[in-house]
């Protein structure tokens, strides 16, 4: 899952994306946990992966 978490923060990348498709599994189990969403705000949801605050300390820590 770190990978994910890493490239969430270094380069956010789409839903749709072949990185995406290639960690599907890893990409579920992160948003399941919190560590990276789609939304942009607090009304609104995106297609693009990003690490949440939770997930960046997850990193931090690894």
């Amino acid at each position: 899952m770190l990978p994910v978490l890493e490239r969430a923060w270094k380069s956010p990348f789409t839903t749709r994306s072949d990185f995406s498709r290639k960690h599907t599994d890893e990409i579920a189990v992160a948003a399941c946990l919190g560590l990276i969403t789609v939304r942009d705000d607090r009304h609104s949801w995106g297609r693009v992966w990003r690490i949440t605050s939770t997930g960046l300390l997850m990193l931090e820590n690894a």
